[in-house]
């Protein structure tokens, strides 16, 4: 996984996701709040669009690197923005996700670990938020979480 510094430099850490400042930070904001309203199913509104982008964090893999493994916990749910992944299993067919989809959520939300590998087909460009904040957000902001449950 490669993450963007505040200089837009690539770092490889797993374990620090990274920080703007400035007006990065601005056009951060507004590119991540406008890709968060733009996703179908439960549409993140005004202070919880908000709460989403101060979280989130820009992360990229390159094709071929894998984003999680099966059987392993990450803590991440990813937000896919670009590029193309490739989730498997042994004796099941593959599932393909394009932007803009969500994958790792499901593992998250039943406190699993990952139930499939996934692996980017072409270079992918995400969102990534720990599982502890968005649950946290979810629990701040109840309609939000009710309609992300039922769609």
């Amino acid at each position: 996984m490669k993450t963007a510094d505040s200089r837009g430099s690539k770092t490889c850490s797993r374990s620090r996701l990274p920080t703007f400042s400035g007006a990065a930070r601005s056009t951060v904001s507004v590119e991540r709040e406008i890709f968060l309203r733009s996703l179908s199913g439960a549409r993140p509104r005004g202070n919880v669009a908000k709460q989403l982008v101060r979280i989130m964090r820009e992360v990229s893999y390159p094709a071929g690197e894998t984003i999680f493994r099966e059987g392993h916990h990450t803590g991440l749910i990813h937000f896919i923005r670009t590029g193309n992944v490739e989730l498997t299993t042994p004796n099941a067919a593959p599932w393909h996700f394009s932007p803009p989809s969500v994958i790792g959520i499901l593992d998250v939300l039943q406190g699993r670990p990952h139930s499939r590998t996934a692996v980017a087909l072409a270079d992918v460009q995400a969102l990534a938020i720990r599982a502890e904040d968005w649950l946290e957000v979810l629990e701040d902001n109840f309609e939000f979480a009710r309609e992300s449950m039922l769609r």
